[in-house]
């Protein structure tokens, strides 16, 4: 008999795997998964498509069954307990806008959803109402499902999940192929989630979403979970090998590249930006406290400088290389590094 779940978690998988089987042919989708998720905070998922993200997902609320391991939601056993698992939990599925019906408009596709899942009618329509205001939707609950644009859809998918008061709420890449409106929306609900003690589970392909929305985020690659920590901390097993100098002035830029490359230390000075400039040095950690004592001095025209980190992508790419051997393709390219670290401004 198994251990029992940790009291602490939200979500806990011990050994969980999943295959699936056609003919002679075997998938092995998920490979043995040990995850454990802190209750209130947010969790990223990361992997690239074919990971085994929405499988693992899928899993943990109750509408696939593992072929061996074990998982729960707020204690309960997901097979053992599956009503009581489910019913601890809200899904927001990735092609869940494919379940509403074009014809009706948004208060009506809710109403529907909210009478699936057992309110009565007063609380449909304060719920419905609530929900279409905290998506953005609020104005437009005349408009027809099938006149709404790609955003507006998703945004409605997500309404749909807020319907019921759940202490965990699994998103599966809710801003994926979204205008920056909406995922901005989208984003702001995930962070009101957590800021009222709800659990969040982020699937995303998005490497600077995951950054700046989650707490800790899984690494998952071939039905693997190659490494489970903060954005911080994964981050750091990427050396940096830039600085970035940022300028009072972009008139300032030509005087201040001169100066840089006449540096010893300084191997190239590329511009990155307005007003930035990107240093490549053999040491950033170590040689950034050089360019630091070079600024302070006052004589040069610089308002800040920092070593960039790599970003998530990056870390994924090296954590993948070192446990399985293989190379990944990135997930996703930023638009820039992270400048972080020391920094200095001058009064």
């Amino acid at each position: 008999m198994s251990e029992a779940p940790q009291p602490t978690l939200a979500i806990e998988a011990r050994g969980l795997t999943k295959r699936f089987r056609r003919g002679t042919t075997e998938k092995l989708a998920v490979d043995g998964v040990d995850l454990r998720v802190e209750a209130g905070r947010i969790f990223g998922l990361i992997g690239p498509n074919g990971a085994g993200k929405s499988t693992l997902v899928s899993m943990i609320a109750t509408l696939m069954r593992p072929t061996a391991g074990e998982a729960w939601v707020m204690g309960h056993n997901v097979v053992r307990e599956a009503r009581q698992a489910r019913m601890s939990l809200s899904l927001n599925a990735s092609a869940g806008e494919r379940g509403f019906y074009w014809r009706l408009n948004g208060y009506q596709n809710l109403e529907f959803f909210a009478a699936l899942q057992g309110l009565n009618a007063g609380a449909t329509r304060d719920r419905v109402l609530t929900a279409l205001e905290r998506v953005g939707l609020n104005r437009d609950v005349k408009l027809r499902f099938g006149e709404f644009s790609s955003g507006m859809k998703r945004r409605l998918n997500v309404a749909r999940a807020l319907l019921v008061d759940r202490p965990i709420y699994l998103f599966d890449e809710p801003t994926t192929g979204i205008d920056p409106h909406s995922a901005m929306v989208i984003r702001n609900i995930l962070r009101q989630l957590k800021g009222a003690g709800k659990t969040v589970v982020l699937v995303t392909h998005n490497m600077e979403e995951a950054t700046e929305l989650c707490d800790e985020v899984g690494m998952l690659y071939a039905g693997r979970l190659i490494r489970q920590d903060t954005p911080e901390v994964l981050r750091r097993h990427v050396p940096s090998s830039e600085i970035e100098v940022e300028l009072r002035s972009l008139a300032d830029s030509e005087v201040v590249t001169e100066r840089l490359r006449s540096l010893s230390v300084v191997e190239s000075v590329v511009p990155y930006g307005e007003g930035r400039l990107r240093v490549r040095t053999p040491s950033p950690e170590d040689d950034v406290r050089g360019l630091l004592l070079w600024a302070a001095t006052g004589e040069q025209p610089v308002a800040g400088i920092s070593v960039v980190r790599p970003e998530l992508t990056d870390a994924f790419v090296r954590l993948v290389e070192e446990a399985t051997g293989e190379r990944p393709a990135p997930i996703a390219v930023s638009e820039r590094g992270s400048p972080v670290a020391a920094r200095i401004a001058h009064p």
